[in-house]
């Protein structure tokens, strides 16, 4: 999306040229609008933490809080939501992705 004002949930949020999505009647941060790889990122460079325990946080926690059972995890009949990522260093790259176990 481009930077500008957008309706999410009934609230107004303004997505700034530097990324950031705001609620402006609450004053606060609306979310992040950088993808999944990005997050993991910064979790296991802010807190130090491996790989596994970023993506468990990006989603199999995520999963349990939204109550999603059939995701993730990777299980028999479970949805196969999969990113298959290469780390060179700090920095992580998408090789590919399936949806319900077809790549996309």
């Amino acid at each position: 999306m481009k930077p500008g004002k957008y309706m999410f949930l009934g609230s107004e949020i303004i997505y700034t040229d530097d990324g950031l999505l705001k609620n402006p009647v609450l004053n606060v941060l609306a979310g992040a609008s950088f993808p999944i790889r990005r997050g993991i990122e910064n979790m296991m460079s802010f807190t130090g933490c491996t790989l596994g325990e970023a993506v468990n946080m990006a989603t199999k926690n995520v999963a349990r809080i939204c109550r999603l059972p059939d995701r993730g995890v990777l299980e028999p009949r479970k949805r196969a939501d999969v990113v298959l990522f290469k780390k060179d260093g700090d920095k992580l790259s998408v090789k590919q992705t399936r949806v319900n176990g077809k790549p996309v």
